[in-house]
């Protein structure tokens, strides 16, 4: 039962590092078409702000899900890893 539920626990965590990279790349990508979307029509100045502040909660959201994780991790193994960091 105990390799059950620790592999179920690894891969709940490796789903949320994988899903963090994604939220991540769509934040980046919103962040930019509504920077330029902005420029081209400055009437979308208001509400290009607001949702660029709700992406920022997003991927904000998703980052402390990855500390969560990692914590979970320390009280497992013992190992603090920075699950945040870019990888290859």
């Amino acid at each position: 039962m105990a390799k059950l539920a620790t592999g179920t626990v690894r891969k709940a965590l490796q789903a949320s590092v994988a899903r963090d990279d994604e939220v991540d790349v769509l934040h980046d990508q919103v962040h930019r078409e509504l920077f330029f979307l902005m420029i081209a029509n400055p009437g979308t100045i208001t509400q290009a702000t607001y949702l660029m502040g709700a992406s920022h909660g997003l991927e904000r959201i998703a980052d402390l899900v990855t500390n969560v994780c990692a914590r979970v991790v320390f009280v497992v193994t013992g190992t603090l890893d920075d699950l945040n960091r870019p990888r290859d």
